[in-house]
């Protein structure tokens, strides 16, 4: 597995998920290559992962990997899925991965440098802290 590097930074992307019935929620999306050609690492989240919240952090449903056309696509999702929206971009410039947790370096297209823990609980369900 590659490792993302200030030279050679992988990308990620927040979209804003909007369903029917006013629901919505957003999906992080962070390659795993400098292209996005491999799938993505997926998450689920309520509040965005690139915005700021409480010391405590805040939880993440993992997803399935998706496809790399997610980090540049905005508009309907099939079969009535809603529409999603970009919020964020970024880049990946450091991503340390241990077992049940990921530590990343991500700079953010407004320019702001966030180190990023993410923890993993063996129920699937994850747990997200900034600037660690």
């Amino acid at each position: 597995m590659r490792t993302p590097t200030p030279d050679n930074p992988f990308p990620t992307v927040v979209l804003r998920h909007e369903q029917g019935g006013g629901k919505a929620h957003f999906d992080w999306f962070l390659a795993e290559d400098p292209h996005g050609n491999q799938p993505l690492a997926s998450f689920r989240c309520d509040q965005r992962p690139d915005g700021p919240f409480g010391p405590a952090g805040m939880p993440l449903s993992r997803q399935e990997p998706h496809r790399g056309r997610y980090l540049d696509y905005e508009g309907p999702i099939g079969e009535d899925r809603g529409h999603v929206r970009c919020v964020a971009r970024g880049w990946i410039e450091g991503w340390n991965r241990l077992e049940g947790q990921w530590t990343l370096a991500v700079r953010w297209s407004e320019g702001s440098m966030r180190q990023i823990r993410i923890t993993f609980a063996d129920d699937g369900k994850a747990r997200l802290a900034m600037d660690v």
